[in-house]
Parts: structure tokens; sequence; C-alpha cells
């Protein structure tokens, strides 16, 4: 059975898989310890006297670089960089060795226990674009969370004469709040070149706020009122305008607003209340946890919606293109033509319409065997299509017979292009499985119209492009005939009766 051809969107996840050259060989590890010194930098900046810091970014942005990059998460050197960043920054900033190497293997965990779950779902999960993504990111980061924790619990006794119960708290709340926050706009950006993401951040996703103000408006009143109200009774007077954006935004965007959002709060709660120290664990646990949980919720409404999309997005790729081609379905170049040809005809611009028609095909698929005469199909749709502009819809009319709307052309340029389209033919090999390579050619009869007529005659242009294929055919294959619309004779009644078989109407 033939793959059917998706909509680029499908496909799109699919090819993160793929190594970039800017990842490929030492350049890879190299980057991410550059990387993770500049966010183990960060996070140390956040690092209250005495304690571990208030948000630590280098284990999502790790985390973040792995899933994205795949053939990192499997190469020990990327593995040995990321130690690296995270050694160099603590040394840089004056730690000692016990800590720098103990918070250097708790780090490593979190991240590694979070690719390994990740890495086992498919590139869509990972890329936020599966309905489940969020939940199954979520059981990621709180596994990550709980292993980070258990590795590192022991520097609260150690190095900070703090109960081993608050130091597993602090480390575990402050590992699942930093994931989950970060960890979703990471996945969800935009496939771009290495050294784009601070491009890539805002702007395809920012491009879209414009599109809807009014959620984002909504967001920022009711942060705005949240800062007014103060503590950790303000949490919830977000989470209205945040669904909001979830049913309006696409992921991204949702990601990024609950990740500013959630930073903010986090910081005038913090500052107003209480600093992330052991004598704060209970209160800094429950914000943490509090604030996971109100980004889960919008995340997880967008991601669904999103999936929803995507979803009835591939429905209708697939009713409206054919299944062996990718071309557009009958129906659906009627659609199309008729649009076309209601603005040509209020501007009373030219068009032409060609029917294509696949030489002795019949005699393929009796020789050959269907399969080879369905590789010939998708071949044929592949480097015609290729030939054509954005804006010339091709379809297939059914069997072998193809149609092409050429709108704004003069008759040259039609007659033009439709030469061309028999010489790419002509001049392909056309690659069947365990055979030689086969030559095939096409006949096109071509109608030109220097004014467009009305969209509800479409019909009666294809019977006049089928007029002169039937001449093409009649003399002897491999050409275009061209002839102007309404001078054709009547039709002949062998060809009369094919036209009302493949009729749309």
């Amino acid at each position: 059975m033939p793959t059917p051809h998706l909509p680029p969107s499908h496909t799109a996840a699919q090819d993160c898989d793929t190594p970039e050259p800017a990842w490929s060989g030492w350049r890879g590890p190299a980057l991410v310890a550059l990387i993770v010194f500049s966010f183990a930098l960060l996070g140390i900046l956040s690092r209250p006297l005495n304690f571990t810091s208030a948000l630590w970014p280098a284990n999502p942005v790790l985390a973040g670089l792995m899933l994205r990059h795949p053939h990192l998460a499997s190469s020990p050197l990327a593995w040995v960089g990321a130690g690296i960043g995270f050694v160099t920054a603590d040394m840089f900033t004056g730690s000692q060795w016990l800590s720098t190497l103990w918070f250097t293997a708790a780090n490593l965990v979190s991240s590694a226990v979070c690719c390994m779950i990740l890495l086992h779902t498919d590139a869509a999960t990972r890329r936020m674009q599966s309905q489940h993504s969020v939940l199954i990111l979520f059981v990621a980061v709180l596994a990550a969370a709980c292993a980070s924790a258990l590795v590192a619990g022991g520097t609260g006794p150690v190095l900070f004469q703090a109960d081993l119960w608050v130091s597993l708290s602090m480390w575990f709340s402050g590992e699942l709040q930093s994931n989950m926050l970060i960890l979703p706009v990471l996945l969800a950006l935009p496939r771009c070149r290495a050294f784009d993401l601070s491009v890539c951040i805002p702007a395809r996703a920012l491009r879209r706020l414009g599109v809807q103000a009014a959620p984002l408006a909504a967001v920022i009143a009711s942060t705005a009122a949240a800062l007014e109200v103060g503590g950790a009774d303000s949490l919830p007077v977000v989470i209205p305008a945040l669904l909001w954006c979830a049913i309006s935004y696409r992921f991204l965007s949702t990601a990024i607003l609950c990740l500013v959002v959630c930073l903010i709060l986090t910081a005038e709660i913090a500052m107003g209340s209480f600093q992330f120290t052991p004598q704060f664990w209970s209160s800094a646990l429950s914000l943490r946890v509090g604030i996971t949980l109100l980004a889960l919720g919008p995340l997880a409404m967008a991601c669904n919606r999103q999936a929803h999309q995507r979803a009835m997005a591939q429905l209708d790729h697939t009713i409206r293109h054919d299944f062996l081609t990718g071309l557009l379905s009958r129906n659906a170049f009627f659609q199309q033509a008729q649009q076309h040809m209601e603005g040509l005809s209020a501007r009373q611009a030219p068009v032409a319409m060609l029917v294509l028609d696949l030489d002795h095909f019949k005699h393929i698929n009796d020789s050959l065997g269907h399969a080879a005469g369905d590789a010939v199909l998708r071949q044929f749709a592949r480097i015609t299509q290729a030939c054509l502009g954005p804006n010339e819809p091709m379809g297939r009319l059914g069997g072998e017979e193809f149609l092409v709307l050429l709108p704004h052309v003069s008759q040259i340029q039609a007659q033009a292009a439709a030469q061309r389209l028999c010489h790419v033919v002509r001049t392909h090999r056309f690659a069947l499985q365990s055979q030689q390579p086969l030559r095939v050619t096409v006949s096109i009869g071509l109608a030109y119209c220097h004014r467009s007529p009305a969209a509800n005659a479409i019909d009666a242009l294809i019977h006049s492009a089928d007029l002169q294929l039937y001449q093409a055919k009649q003399s002897g294959r491999d050409r275009v005939v061209a002839g102007l619309h309404g001078e054709a004779d009547a039709m002949p009644s062998h060809l009369e009766h094919r036209r009302h078989a493949t009729s749309p109407r």
C-alpha cells in the first residue's frame, strides 16, 4: 500500500531527530558545555546565601538540547561537556569541590532521567504536538525531580546543616518548577539554527499574539491584579486568563506566557514573604508546587487543542488530496479552480486549462503490474508539480488523467508551460523497484481563454481541453495540442462517454 501524503505540519515533528551540522562532531559537546555554563551562572545568581538556587534553568535547558538533538543524548562526549559546564560555572563562582561535584551529579541525573523517559516517545510527543504531551512531560519531570532530589538530598545535612527532609523537598520542588516551566517552551520552539535560539524564542510565537489581543490583555491585567493582592492567594487570579490564552493561542505562545507570569509571581511572592532557604522550606515547597500546577492546566489545554487542530488539518488534507499522488482530489481541484476563475472572470483575465494523460498507461499496469503503475503515477505527480507555481493548482481527475489550471498567462506562456511539462516527463527516468528505469510520455490538451469565463463554466473549459487532448492522442501522443476555448468542434461520441464518467457533476 502506498504511503499517504500528509500535510507539512505532520512531518515537521518527525525530522527533528536528524543531526544538524552545527551540532555534529566536536561542536555539539562544545556547544552543550558553553550553553550549560551560561545558564548555570544565571541560576547561581539566584542562589540565596548558603543554600541552593531559587531558579535553576540549566537542567531544563540541558534536557531540552538533548531532546531536540537526540544524537547528543547518546554521545558520552555531550554529557561530559555538560558536566564541564556545570563544574566550570560552580568553580568560577568560588564553590568548593565537594559541593561542585555533588551538585553536578544531581544536575546530570535530573536531565538524564528526563531524557531517558521522553526519548522513548515519538518525535511529535517530544515537540508538544501530541494530545498527551504535557501529561507525559509532567511524568518525566516528576521522575527527574525525584531522582535528582535523592542524589542531592544529602547536601543539606552535610553542607548546609539543614534537615534531610528539608533538603529533599527544596531540591525536589525546585527541579519540578524549573523543568515544568522551561521545558515546554524549549521543546515547542520551531526548529532553527543553533545560534538563532534568541531570535526564535519570541518571534513566531509572539506574532500570533497580535491576532487576538484580548487574551493577552487579560493576562497582563490579571497579573497586575495578582501582584496587587500579593502572597500565595494571588495565584488563582491569573488562571482564567491563562486558560483563555490556551484556547486562543498556539501552544508555544501559551507556554511562554505561563513561564513569564509564573516567574513574575514567584519573584514577587518570594521577595515579599520569604527566601528559598531552609527556614522557609514549607512556604517554598507550597509555592513551587502551586506554581507548577498553575502552569499545568493551561499547558495541557493548549496542547490538547493544538493536537485536535492538527488532527482536523490532517483529516482535511486527506479528504482534499489524492491518497496515491498527494495532488488535489477531483472535487478539491474543482473548488480551487472555481475560486480562481471567479477572480479571473471579474478582472477579465486570461486563463488556460491543461488536461494531461499518460500515454500507454494501461500497458504499464498490464505488463509490469499495478505497483509499477502506482510508482509511475507518484513520480509523475512529483516532477510535474515541481514545474508549477504555487497559484497553479494541479489535481488528479482519475486514473492516469490530470488537470492543471494556469491563471494570468498569455497563450505563448501557457503553451511553453505545457511543453515544459511534456519535456520533463519525456526526459525523466521512472525508477521502479527491481526493474529497469522506465520511459514514460504524456499527451496534453490545452484550452486557452483570453478572458476567463464565469466560474460555473469550468466544465466547458475542461471540455475544450479534453478535445485538444483527443487530438494529441490521435496525432501520435507525447505532444501538446492547443486550442482557443469556444472554438472547438463537437466532442466525439467516445470522448463524450469518458467525460460523463469523470464529471464531478
